[in-house]
């Protein structure tokens, strides 16, 4: 995973292995896959696992109101 130094903080670690398992997202049905929105709504959760994993408070992917920001 690289990050650039502007958006490094310290405390992080190396991945060793493959013990970086987040939660299974579960989809209702299919028409949530047709909303962008909805999908990244339901994989926040797991980005931030991932990110906390590495030493950052959550994923950079997604501003402080919860949603997606695209274009990063």
């Amino acid at each position: 995973m690289y990050v650039d130094f502007i958006r490094f903080e310290p405390g992080g670690r190396i991945l060793t292995q493959d013990d970086v398992i987040p939660e299974h997202v579960k989809f209702e049905n299919q028409s949530e896959y047709k909303n962008t929105d909805t999908v990244a709504k339901k994989l926040k959760d797991s980005f931030d696992f991932i990110w906390r994993e590495f030493g950052f408070n959550r994923s950079i992917n997604y501003n402080k109101s919860g949603n997606w920001a695209s274009g990063r």
